[in-house]
């Protein structure tokens, strides 16, 4: 992603949408992002996906518990707002004052560390309400494959560090996350028979070079 933005700014771009490779965009809706877009600069914007069932406009994020709430914004004690990486619009001035995206992540939790990043520089969320998107995603989540639960287990450990820098405040998200992470490593272990969501809650704070096969 930031390679892509990179070369697009070097090329003269000033918006960016991000777009998964497993999401289509729906007939009819680039006018309403453009209006967006247009409407309201310096801002990240999120288009209504409809993923699987449901559908998703913004996304929570519990800072203690690794909780993910994908069926719009929740406020209260340590939930956090974000908007989904897999359709992510923003303007160049987003850039100038964020930065681009973390590279500590290789995947999963790069799109709410950068939406913590542009809270602290006052740059605000918008949901689009209109469906506009259509994910066709989060099949690696039914595999249980090392590589997925290795970066999902890694991406919440990074989050606490990003995002808690007081240290009795980390010490306690590190607490909380390894009861529920460890409950939920052993839970998907048993439910598809392979070692493999322990083994990569295990090495989750290790920093290893994973690929897919």
């Amino acid at each position: 992603m930031n390679l892509a933005i990179k070369a697009a700014i070097d090329s003269g771009f000033k918006h960016f949408f991000l777009l998964n490779n497993d999401a289509v965009l729906l007939h009819g809706s680039g006018p309403y992002i453009e209006h967006a877009l247009r409407q309201h600069p310096a801002t990240i914007i999120a288009p209504t996906i409809r993923w699987g069932d449901h559908t998703v406009c913004g996304s929570s994020y519990h800072k203690y518990f690794s909780l993910v709430h994908s069926a719009g914004w929740k406020s209260g004690f340590g939930w956090f707002n974000y908007i989904s990486g897999c359709a992510f619009i923003f303007d160049i001035t987003c850039t100038k004052k964020v930065g681009l995206f973390d590279e500590s992540f290789f995947m999963y939790g790069e799109d709410a560390e950068y939406c913590y990043r542009a809270a602290d520089k006052q740059i605000s969320l918008l949901p689009l309400k209109h469906q506009l998107i259509r994910h066709y995603g989060s099949r690696s989540s039914k595999k249980a494959l090392f590589f997925y639960e290795y970066h999902v287990n890694r991406a919440h450990f990074l989050l606490t560090l990003k995002m808690l820098k007081q240290p009795t405040k980390r010490i306690l998200a590190f607490s909380a996350k390894t009861l529920i992470l460890s409950a939920r490593a052993l839970w998907r272990s048993l439910k598809y028979r392979t070692i493999d969501p322990l083994l990569a809650f295990i090495l989750a704070p290790f920093e290893l070079t994973i690929r897919p096969k």
